[in-house]
């Protein structure tokens, strides 16, 4: 098992502890990681039996549910039996979307013991709480988030609005973004990435990366187009990805942000025009809005990108 570079990747969504139903199931996080992984290294492929990945999205448009949301008892009880098969052995774990207090607690309790099995165990956190201006969780996970979660992040990919959230920062310009950035380093998360931001005018976004490592900081910057369209499911995208590709290019900030958006582009590009055509004029369906992943395998595994960052000193 020594040979086998091994991910463990979490989305959780519940208002509380309780059972929760939800709309629908998605393994998008799995699927793109693995994929990235298996083709990286021929010496570093995934183990399926010890990837364990949970993804609850909630997506009120689905009529039908099917499933209970996963609950902090039932993390306990997954993670006891990978410890008692000696099996909690990770090079990166990914987190995402947790909606309940105590299973972000949880959580963190988890981290502590996958980096005390392998101290190079890459932590990769996305800080899921809201976007525009309104947060979509419970107010008590905040605190959580920023004195127990983010000092344990070897990587954390906020929005804009979760990056003001978690700094308690305003952010109206490209220099407040770096500032609340630093403020992360200070506490000890090494990568930052800005996911989104609306501090690119009217028809682009813009993403932001910052690395601190010996002292010296590494800052990044990309424009993004905006396109007419909510997708579902692209934060997940953009997290694995950058995981993925932070992995593959020994943490070059620059080259990981380029193709991360340039394969999130081509997935989101892809995917309206299929909803556009779908659709034939009506608004498109949630089904017809699904990520195209599958048909954007080629953009996921070699991605040329036509839109390039620039470094900021």
């Amino acid at each position: 098992m020594a040979d086998h570079k091994r991910i463990f990747a979490g989305n959780y969504c519940t208002d509380s502890d309780s059972s929760t139903s939800i709309d629908t199931a998605i393994a998008s996080v799995k699927g793109t990681a693995l994929q990235f992984f298996k083709n990286g290294d021929s010496q570093s492929t995934v183990d399926p039996k010890s990837c364990c990945t949970w993804v609850c999205w909630k997506q009120e448009c689905y009529i039908s549910t099917t499933a209970v949301g996963f609950r902090k008892n039932d993390l306990e009880v997954l993670i006891d039996s990978l410890r008692e098969n000696d099996l909690l052995h990770y090079s990166h774990l990914l987190t995402g979307y947790i909606g309940s207090p105590s299973f972000l607690q949880k959580v963190a309790s988890v981290v502590k013991e996958l980096k005390s099995n392998n101290p190079k165990l890459r932590y990769v956190c996305d800080p899921v709480m809201g976007d525009d201006g309104k947060m979509y969780v419970p107010e008590s996970l905040l605190p959580i988030y920023k004195e127990t979660i983010l000092p344990l992040a070897d990587v954390i990919t906020p929005n804009q609005y979760e990056l003001e959230l978690l700094s308690g920062r305003s952010i109206t310009k490209v220099d407040d973004a770096w500032s609340a950035i630093e403020s992360f380093h200070e506490k000890g998360c090494r990568t930052v990435i800005v996911s989104s931001s609306t501090l690119g005018g009217d028809n682009e976004l813009i993403a932001l990366a910052s690395t601190k490592k010996d002292g010296k900081t590494t800052r990044a910057k990309i424009s993004i187009p905006k396109l007419d369209a909510h997708f579902v499911g692209s934060g997940d995208l953009f997290a694995a990805l950058m995981m993925a590709w932070l992995y593959k290019t020994d943490d070059d900030i620059q080259h990981s942000l380029e193709n991360t958006i340039h394969s999130l582009q081509a997935v989101l590009t892809r995917t309206l025009s299929h909803a556009l055509v779908m659709s034939k004029g009506d608004r498109p369906t949630p089904e017809q809005m699904e990520l195209q992943l599958i048909q954007s395998k080629s953009d996921i595994e070699s991605p040329s990108p036509s839109v390039r960052s620039t470094i900021v000193e």
